[in-house]
């Protein structure tokens, strides 16, 4: 793996950084040539997108140095520079999104459905960079994907499944599918809840190549809170294609 992509002097270029700055631009631009094909107003889109983008960038760096307030009163930019998002950020990056359309009174499922594709790339980036920095390791495994993650292998030859490259990979389709059906849609909300259910199942798929979190909790008939939780976002991303589909009917 390469975590760093070059040293000068005393400042470290971090790859995932560097392929998340990439990935961002390219999803933005992503996002201004699908408002063209869903019919809205390329300039709206992109403040949409630097809205959610705001939104997620501050309110992670607060959660970060509240969370790590002993660091952040000593190494201040240390702690404002690491490439890190929360939860609470991704929370705040839709909300901003969708109080910003609504501001500008854009069409919610339209907008998703030309931003749903840009945020799949800039989350197979996002992934690419976790793979680079040799993060995002699965479980042991003996097959040929081992062999991607070197720093892992044993004598016997024992490696680990490159869930980051999975990931990567399983949302560069999605985002290419998406690409490809919005000039095709017939229904508005389609690319989005497509996008929804597909990116959620395949989640799930890789999670079952992932080691369990510390913090797993309780298992229910073999499968832990957050993975019912994602089986949810599946069934919630069909509705909203059948959703959309009979809406359109009604009009």
């Amino acid at each position: 793996m390469h975590p760093h992509l070059f040293h000068l002097g005393p400042v470290t270029l971090q790859t995932y950084g560097a392929v998340a700055a990439l990935g961002l631009v390219l999803a933005m631009v992503l996002a201004a040539r699908n408002a063209r094909v869903a019919g809205l107003e390329e300039d709206a889109v992109w403040s949409a997108c630097l809205a959610a983008i705001t939104g997620t960038l501050v309110v992670s760096r607060i959660v970060l140095a509240v969370e790590n307030l002993r660091a952040f009163r000593l190494y201040p930019l240390l702690i404002l520079t690491l490439p890190t998002v929360t939860r609470f950020g991704l929370g705040v990056s839709v909300l901003s999104g969708v109080a910003y359309a609504m501001y500008r009174r854009l069409p919610l499922r339209v907008l998703g459905d030309a931003v749903a594709p840009a945020a799949m790339l800039l989350a197979a980036f996002l992934h690419f960079g976790d793979l680079m920095a040799g993060n995002d390791i699965g479980s042991a495994t003996t097959g040929a994907f081992g062999r991607l993650v070197p720093s892992l292998h044993s004598a016997n030859g024992i490696g680990s499944h490159p869930v980051a490259l999975y990931s990567a990979v399983a949302h560069l389709l999605i985002a290419g599918l998406g690409i490809w059906y919005l000039p095709r849609r017939r229904h508005a909300g389609e690319v989005l809840g497509g996008t929804v259910m597909l990116s959620a199942a395949a989640r799930f798929l890789i999670d079952c190549v992932r080691p369990a979190p510390i913090e797993a909790g309780t298992v229910f008939a073999g499968l832990r809170v957050d993975q019912y939780l994602l089986l949810c976002i599946v069934v919630s991303g069909g509705a909203l294609l059948l959703q959309s589909k009979e809406h359109q009917r009604a009009l």
